[in-house]
């Protein structure tokens, strides 16, 4: 693995920085294969932090300096950063050169001199219009810094509601070659329509280069499901992403945090692996800065010092757990090793005994046959609480098929996962699931919990992301002097008057996953008993399918391992199934948490595919 630095590049790129008197460690270099950024060959994701634009006379220069880096690293945990260098406006890169160079170049500096991966972002909404600048840039950096793996490329922000075919993917292809004549290896990042949402629609044309991957934008006041639909279309279509900025507030910039929906969004990612970086270390009088006005601009700060969203989102990066591994020894080094989680272990945790919180399981969404539920748990003490476990049952047969944001277990036990396992006090966390049945379920019961009155265990909740009025998003950031960050939809996923549809049908679409602790898969061993095996697409699209496969026991005994197979006679093939094994063209098997499958419940495993999904042939040894 290339852990070290590139020796071909080493010596010019030494003497252009002018660091040729420090040793700096290297970190692993990121790749992309398969549509899946790798960290040193392994599939991993990291949080940081984006700093504001770079622009002179905007304020925030002063955050542009060496000890809020090492402050970020040290006491946020914070393992990925981005510089956010002013291409539009006063003050911009092209007004005053010297001194946005000057900033940039202090923070890529004090990234690579902490071990962190950093992110160099020409941070425009018309970069189009500014290519021989762009150009010009990225050919200095490249130079500069295409010897350490630490150096990100992302070459275009946000781009405007453009053609992705036609406008930003012809200015992409020519910084991207000027980068390559340099620096042949380097992660590079490219914006996409709508203000980095539309990656959708770049998936349906990508670049034909290596190592690229593509911005994906998110605010969690404005955005929610639709938008996240956007990007499983694009990981389904083969394209990596990296979340270069996303925003607790909504997407001007303003309001206040969207917890709910922060928890939403980081279940999200967390499931499928994405890199993000939050908007924004500055002390700007806006919801999305991380500290308050006049806070000392170089780090040590304390709690008071943080702005609601910089105390959230400090909880966020500290618990995520994924460390850089590094080395200054010139030598290939071992498999990077997480650093010890800053919350109890998963799967014990370990409750303040002061600390109690209302625990209750809501229906966020039905359909035919089926819901899709989540269990909250609301801290209302004053004190963190440190890791939680919870209970509750069906009284109707009700069976959860897969669930995301907990280590799910029995009939039913969750606990928490490393990167949610405090609750900050009087905050929430959420786990959610996708289910068969009705949902009616007891009361929800665990240490921390304090029950609550009947029937708020059990709540309906099916139109808080569908049927509430939203604030429309105030588009262009560059409107307001760098004010917004993220050009709204508008309130896309509550009827707020946006540009995104809502879905008409229940959407348990590739659901944000995070899948219990999981060993080797487990072939069939001894299984008995006879089952249902039932095939059915679920969700078609032009040129695509979704499926999923049930497996119901019918007998008196459990079931121990199973496996199922099935062909197309049409020509389509799988290309991401989940809660299976998947082998062969086609043959489906169980992993060890879903080995077994007690009397009268039923297992079940999806995947999405090209063409129409269409087959009648589904088999296996247990199936009836």
């Amino acid at each position: 693995m290339p852990y070290k630095l590139k020796k071909s590049l080493i010596t010019a790129a030494l003497l252009s920085a002018g660091l040729a008197s420090t040793a700096y460690a290297a970190v692993p270099a990121l790749t992309v294969e398969n549509g899946q950024i790798l960290s040193g060959g392994e599939q991993k994701s990291f949080a940081g932090n984006s700093f504001f634009w770079s622009n002179s006379g905007w304020g925030q220069e002063k955050m542009y300096n060496a000890d809020v880096v090492a402050w970020l690293k040290n006491d946020w945990q914070t393992s990925i950063v981005r510089v956010a260098l002013g291409a539009d406006e006063g003050g911009s890169y092209l007004d005053d050169p010297a001194g946005n160079l000057a900033r940039i170049t202090t923070v890529v500096d004090a990234a690579i001199a902490n071990d962190l991966y950093v992110i160099i972002d020409f941070h425009s909404h018309h970069a189009e219009d500014k290519k021989a600048a762009a150009i010009k840039f990225f050919t200095e950096m490249a130079q500069r810094y295409g010897s350490y793996n630490n150096v990100i490329y992302e070459i275009y922000n946000e781009p405007l509601p453009t053609s992705w075919s036609n406008v930003i993917k012809p200015y992409a292809v020519d910084v991207i070659n000027a980068i390559r004549s340099i620096d042949p290896d380097n992660l590079i990042v490219v914006g996409t329509p709508t203000w980095s949402q539309d990656v959708d629609v770049a998936s349906q044309d990508p670049i034909n280069a290596t190592n690229i991957a593509y911005a994906f934008h998110f605010y969690a006041g404005t955005h929610g499901q639709s938008l996240r639909n956007k990007a499983l279309t694009a990981m389904n279509n083969g394209i990596a992403l990296m979340v270069t900025e996303w925003g607790a507030v909504n997407a001007d910039g303003n309001g206040n945090v969207a917890e709910a929906s922060v928890n939403e969004w980081m279940n999200f990612l967390a499931s499928n692996n994405l890199t993000h970086l939050n908007w924004a270390v500055s002390d700007k009088n806006e919801g999305a800065s991380i500290i308050k006005p006049g806070v000392n601009p170089r780090g040590n700060w304390r709690d008071e010092d943080l702005t609601a969203s910089g105390t959230l989102v400090k909880q966020i990066i500290a618990n995520w757990g994924t460390a850089i591994d590094s080395t200054d020894d010139g030598e290939d080094s071992p498999t990077p090793t997480p650093s010890e989680p800053t919350t109890p272990p998963t799967g014990e945790p370990q409750p303040a005994t002061d600390v109690t919180a209302n625990c209750e399981h809501v229906i966020t969404n039905r359909w035919s046959g089926g819901f899709q539920g989540a269990i909250r748990i609301s801290n209302n003490s004053d004190n963190p609480l440190n890791g939680w476990q919870v209970h509750w049952n069906y009284s109707d047969g009700t069976v959860i098929s897969q669930s995301w944001g907990a280590n799910l277990s029995g009939n039913y036990s969750a606990s928490n996962v490393d990167w949610n396992g405090t609750i900050a006090p009087h905050t929430t966390v959420e786990m959610g699931f996708i289910a068969n049945g009705e949902g009616n379920a007891s009361a929800v019961t665990g240490d921390v919990c304090q029950l609550a009155a009947a029937g708020n265990n059990n709540a309906d909740d099916t139109g808080s992301d569908g049927t509430e009025p939203g604030d429309a998003g105030t588009g262009d950031d560059s409107s307001d002097n760098g004010n917004g960050n993220s050009g709204g939809t508008g309130g896309a996923d509550n009827n707020g008057g946006g540009n995104e549809a809502e879905p008409t049908e229940p959407e348990p679409t590739e659901p944000e996953v995070t899948e219990p602790e999981i060993t080797a898969p487990e072939a069939p061993q001894n299984p008995s008993g006879v089952a249902s095996c039932q095939y059915q697409v679920t969700n078609r699209w032009q040129g695509g399918f979704q499926a999923a496969v049930k497996i119901t026991n019918l007998s008196a005994s459990p079931i121990n391992g199973w496996q199922v197979s099935w062909h197309y006679d049409n020509g389509s093939t799988v290309t991401n199934l989940w809660n299976a094994a998947l082998s062969d063209n086609y043959s489906a098997s169980n992993l060890g948490w879903n080995a077994t499958i007690a009397p009268n419940q039923t297992v079940e495993f999806g995947f999405t595919g090209t063409g129409s999904g269409d087959t009648e042939s589904l088999s296996g040894e247990i199936c009836q």
